[in-house]
């Protein structure tokens, strides 16, 4: 019985239950299908996940000191996830360090 409970899995898993593979191709076009869509639009995370990290960028206007005119700043969204994972982990680590949890000297 476990042995036939084990080929049916073999065997499921082998098919690959329908599921397709996203190629390069897939993630272009869904960057360009996000691009054409309306200033402001809301991505879903699934959405996200399929846009081509290095060509899709986020832009934004920011506030530089001295002067009244905004700057347009825009990265890649590899970049973006880059950068808030290490502003994640600094920020943990200055947490730990607050809390006393930080190496004695």
């Amino acid at each position: 019985m476990r042995a036939a409970l084990l080929v049916v899995a073999l065997a499921v898993a082998g098919s690959g239950c329908g599921i397709k593979s996203v190629t390069r191709e897939d993630r272009v076009a869904a960057s360009v299908a996000a691009s054409k869509m309306k200033h402001g639009t809301v991505l879903t995370e699934g959405q996200v996940d399929m846009l081509d990290k290095d060509a899709t960028y986020q832009c934004q206007r920011e506030k530089r000191t001295g002067t009244n005119v905004p700057k347009l700043t825009c990265r890649s969204l590899r970049r973006v996830e880059s950068d808030t994972a290490q502003a994640q982990g600094l920020r943990v680590k200055t947490q730990t360090q607050a809390m006393g949890g930080g190496a004695a000297e």
